[in-house]
């Protein structure tokens, strides 16, 4: 059966990069360029000059390493939202096309710990509210009339409670939480609150 590889830390050649505590081993902008031709968004991964010259575009390794890292994300997403339908058309069972988003946890190496679970979805939840934001961003930096941003409103919202509830619920099941009813009501008020606005909205167009 084929899976991720497990070897110890330090036993891959270089091929990871810096530790994050609690999280793993983060891969270097060198390697993240690898995985970035080898899927092929890359005519050819980026050699130390290119690298490095974008290190100074950017003005640090760490948001090098962010860019390339989302490069990749987005490159796996559209992977799977193409092999999703690709499973729908065959008519494959739907349980199993949801369980099939199991293997992103054994992928973040994180599906025999519940905190990490947490910290992943976390991760997931703030990667959807801040492309939400850039989206909006876009839209309103363009020319023209666009309905996007109204639209994008409410899902933003959406996206901003969901990443609270699972802060606070990962600060409760590390025992680091404070007021955590408290938090999980505001979010509940809140999201009551986007429900009427979606609600007025729904009126307006029918």
């Amino acid at each position: 059966m084929i899976g991720p590889d497990r070897t110890e830390s330090g036993d891959k050649d270089g091929f990871m990069g810096e530790v994050r505590e609690g999280l793993g081993e983060m891969a270097s902008p060198v390697d993240l360029g690898q995985a970035l031709a080898a899927i092929g968004l890359f005519r050819a991964a980026p050699g130390e000059a290119d690298l490095a010259g974008e290190r100074e575009r950017l003005g640090s390794t760490e948001l090098l390493r962010l860019e390339m890292a989302n490069w990749l994300l987005g490159a796996a997403a559209m992977q799977v939202l193409m092999a999703t339908g690709a499973a729908d058309d065959a008519d494959v069972d739907p349980v199993a096309i949801n369980w099939a988003s199991a293997r992103m946890l054994s992928g973040a190496d994180c599906e025999h710990d519940d905190e990490l679970k947490t910290a992943f979805a976390r991760l997931l939840a703030r990667q959807m509210e801040s492309l939400l934001m850039v989206l909006t961003a876009e839209s309103l930096n363009s020319e023209g009339h666009s309905e996007l941003p109204l639209m994008i409103q409410p899902p933003m919202a959406v996206a901003g409670y969901l990443l609270a509830l699972l802060e606070a619920g990962s600060a409760s099941q590390s025992g680091t939480a404070c007021d955590y009813p408290g938090q999980v009501r505001r979010a509940a008020e809140g999201l009551r609150g986007i429900a009427e606005v979606l609600e007025t909205m729904v009126g307006r167009a029918s």
